[in-house]
């Protein structure tokens, strides 16, 4: 029952990606922006740890982020997202990869198949309460590890690497 409930969940959230041109897209990039993709994909733990590090040495306070957090809030809390504000979350991680530079895979086309790992990597104790739904706060803030490591075996499935 397991494997059949894992697949179907595997097979709904491919759709989307499949049909909005995400895989086409994705095998059209060239080889190194396909290689800092599966990078993360691979090892999202030590991304997450670059990002908090770099986060901590600048003190962000980019208000333009206040809607990419609210964003990725709802991304970890399973809530849906549509195209558009995922499209806008990864241009304004892009943007922000000025100061953070791990984010700079943002500015790859195609990279907001990676927000569900930024979402499980954000560092949200850094970020102020009033950024994020009130909803979410508390399951934001108490969400569990292993999750992580699902969302990177999705998306190294989706690259299929």
């Amino acid at each position: 029952m397991g494997r059949v409930r894992n697949w179907a969940r595997f097979t709904i959230r491919w759709i989307p990606w499949m049909a909005s041109g995400a895989a086409v897209a994705f095998r059209r990039l060239p080889e190194s922006s396909q290689a800092d993709i599966k990078e993360v994909a691979k090892e999202p733990g030590k991304w997450g740890q670059a990002i908090e590090k770099a986060w901590d040495s600048s003190k962000i306070g980019s208000e333009h982020f206040k809607e990419t957090s609210g964003t990725l809030a709802r991304i970890l809390i399973g809530r849906k997202v549509s195209k558009r504000e995922k499209v806008d979350a990864r241009k304004d991680l892009a943007a922000l990869s000025v100061i953070v530079p791990p984010l700079r895979v943002f500015m790859i086309p195609g990279s907001q198949v990676l927000l569900g790992i930024m979402a499980r990597v954000t560092p949200w104790r850094l970020i102020p309460d009033d950024w994020i739904p009130i909803g979410a706060l508390k399951t934001t803030r108490d969400s569990p590890d292993h999750s992580l490591d699902q969302e990177s075996h999705l998306v190294r499935r989706l690259i299929k690497k």
